[in-house]
């Protein structure tokens, strides 16, 4: 979702950008104009550290077979971690509700008390 469903605003990757390396755990973004709150998707954020786990397997695996020395071995490192900074933000997805497993059961559990 790049547009606010309530208003229309445009979301830029730089708003993108802010939410995901924001020091905090709190993933929601506000919509400008009207205010209405989106989260980052849960299923994508675990789709995208387990990619960068696989990554980082990856760089440990060619650093063992091809005999990098240390040198070489941080220039890819950080060639790598530049491409996730600016990767990574585009790869987040933006939903209206918090779409977590526990988030969906507390709803649940919440509209079942209420009953």
């Amino acid at each position: 979702m790049k547009n606010c469903n309530n208003c229309g605003h445009h979301f830029t990757v730089q708003d993108k950008f802010k939410m995901t390396w924001r020091p905090n755990f709190n993933h929601k973004i506000y919509c400008p104009n009207c205010g209405k709150t989106y989260y980052f998707s849960s299923k994508r954020m675990g789709l995208t550290y387990g990619l960068l786990l696989m990554l980082e397997f990856f760089l440990m695996l060619t650093a063992n077979l091809f005999d990098y020395g240390m040198a070489e071995f941080f220039i890819v490192l950080l060639l790598i971690l530049g491409l996730i900074v600016f990767l990574m933000p585009l790869t987040m997805k933006m939903v209206e509700e918090p779409d977590g497993l526990l988030d969906r059961q507390f709803r649940e559990m919440e509209k079942n008390t209420k009953k």
